[in-house]
């Protein structure tokens, strides 16, 4: 029997529509492509609707210095999709059966299979996102000496919680897009950082990881500015 066309779920970044097809990409993809070298890296890709279209990006961390990689063109149709990453001068397309993104990876030079199956995702409740929002900040220590550190936590537009870590003793920041709250809190930043932990109390408790040394955190949440 062939249906209508009205029945075809179709999805396509330009249209004002929401298909019922919506449900068979949005949320969290993760899997891994094997280099033309040889190497195995992990990917953890996102898409989230918004406005009429989508959003999707990229949450790495064998890949610290692209994590949050927001894709420049998004284009979703019929369970079909292409993202491109322009910074990365990569594109991701496939198609999305079953639970699974059977795709290829290409950039110059490169053209891999990549698997990606769907994992739980979740967006932060309105509770968890008021809690954790905001800036920590404390010290931080290495070898004996002792940094000015501090988290700041916000929304972005597809409701995922972001961070950016505060260099304040050499006035620098970080930014890691995206954070990872299925088991506290976790996210990744350039070069190497990788940050854990949980709000408990009144404090933010966790670990700083860096390439170099591990260092504990204990973190107060400053007041908001008025």
């Amino acid at each position: 029997m062939n249906l209508p066309k009205s029945a075809v779920a179709v999805l396509v970044l330009s249209s004002l529509a929401v298909h019922s097809d919506e449900v068979a990409v949005e949320g969290g993809w993760r899997g891994s492509l094997v280099t033309g070298a040889g190497t195995e890296l992990a990917v953890d890709l996102v898409v989230r609707a918004i406005g009429g279209g989508h959003a999707a990006y990229l949450v790495q961390a064998p890949w610290p210095n692209v994590n949050g990689g927001r894709a420049n063109a998004v284009t979703i149709e019929d369970r079909r999709v292409r993202l491109a990453f322009e910074r990365l001068g990569a594109v991701v397309q496939g198609t999305v059966a079953d639970g699974v993104l059977d795709a290829r990876w290409t950039q110059p030079g490169t053209n891999v299979p990549l698997r990606l199956s769907r994992y739980a995702r979740p967006l932060p409740t309105a509770a968890e996102a008021e809690r954790l929002s905001g800036v920590w900040a404390g010290t931080v220590g290495f070898n004996g000496t002792e940094f000015e550190f501090a988290l700041r936590f916000a929304l972005n537009d597809l409701g995922e919680m972001t961070a950016v870590i505060e260099h304040r003793t050499y006035g620098a920041e970080t930014e890691a897009a995206s954070v990872d709250l299925s088991d506290g809190v976790r996210f990744y930043a350039r070069p190497g950082f990788e940050v854990l932990g949980a709000v408990s109390g009144e404090a933010f408790i966790g670990e700083l990881h860096t390439p170099m040394a591990v260092a504990p955190l204990t973190l107060a949440k400053e007041a908001a500015e008025p």
